[in-house]
């Protein structure tokens, strides 16, 4: 079992690795944007290692950062996109040989909008494609900050990530749009909108990213910007049970009990973990 962690830090530096550390102390993966603390500190830490990128590619301050406890004979940097927005990895495991870890930073909301999110998303996936193309398979992991809800265009249609609700669903594989064919996600964060448990009906974290304005008669307040979506071919890979969107950690607590966001700009992204059930 690997356990897998991510967060935008919101240009967090060292000051903050204690924070990170009482939540990332057993994580096997983890990954960072908007990231300001040194990779030393990281180690130091949390005993993690960043993932050293291939000759020639460089990062940017909106590139994710990739840390690890696997050995760096299993795990490489393949590639990244043009943006340096999303990065690429292969991780080789026992149960489905190699897989594609893709860690994104997608283009905020506060720049971007609705159509033009969604035509970047179809640029993004297209990116995406070229990779599981150059690889020859599909055994991908995406995770990281979509910026964008499970239900908007940008996730759902299908020349962009193409991604849906329904688990049976996505194993159909591929759906067939105009006489072209795309490859589907599996997105599981669809459970993680509203405020009350399905079952139990008491009131739960209602998203990762906290936003109000008064001049937008769209908002919901609460959205889920940060995700992790999955291919069809390794869709049981993760532990669905696993996966946590976390509103306090040992040294802080992040949100107030209400719900709202902090009024001292602790963060403005809440971190997700999750696990996949491979071994190395």
């Amino acid at each position: 079992m690997i356990k897998v962690m991510f967060w935008n830090v919101n240009g967090r530096g060292n000051e903050f690795c204690s924070t990170l550390y009482s939540l990332a102390q057993n994580v096997d993966i983890l990954l960072l944007t908007e990231s300001k603390i040194e990779d030393s500190e990281i180690k130091k830490n949390i005993g993690l290692e960043k993932v050293p990128y291939k000759s020639g590619f460089y990062e940017t301050e909106l590139t994710p950062r990739l840390y690890t406890k696997i050995p760096l004979t299993k795990i490489e940097h393949y590639s990244s996109a043009p943006s340096k927005r999303m990065v690429f990895y292969n991780l080789q495991t026992v149960e489905y040989g190699e897989i594609i870890i893709a860690g994104i930073h997608f283009p905020s909301k506060a720049t971007y909008h609705g159509q033009t999110q969604l035509s970047l998303a179809t640029t993004y996936s297209n990116w995406l494609y070229e990779i599981e193309n150059q690889r020859k398979h599909t055994q991908t992991v995406l995770f990281g900050d979509f910026n964008m809800n499970p239900f908007e265009a940008g996730m759902i249609e299908p020349q962009a990530f193409n991604a849906t609700l329904l688990y049976d669903v996505a194993k159909q594989g591929q759906r067939t749009f105009h006489f072209q064919k795309f490859y589907y996600f599996y997105n599981p964060m669809w459970n993680w909108l509203g405020d009350r448990e399905y079952k139990s009906g008491t009131p739960k974290l209602p998203g990762s990213f906290y936003y109000k304005t008064t001049d937008d008669v769209t908002q919901i307040y609460w959205n889920v910007f940060d995700k992790v979506i999955i291919r069809p071919s390794i869709i049981d890979a993760i532990d669905y049970a696993t996966i946590k969107i976390h509103e306090v950690i040992p040294v802080s607590t992040l949100i107030r009990q209400d719900f709202n966001k902090r009024p001292d700009n602790f963060t403005d992204h809440l971190p997700l973990t999750f696990n996949l059930k491979i071994s190395i």
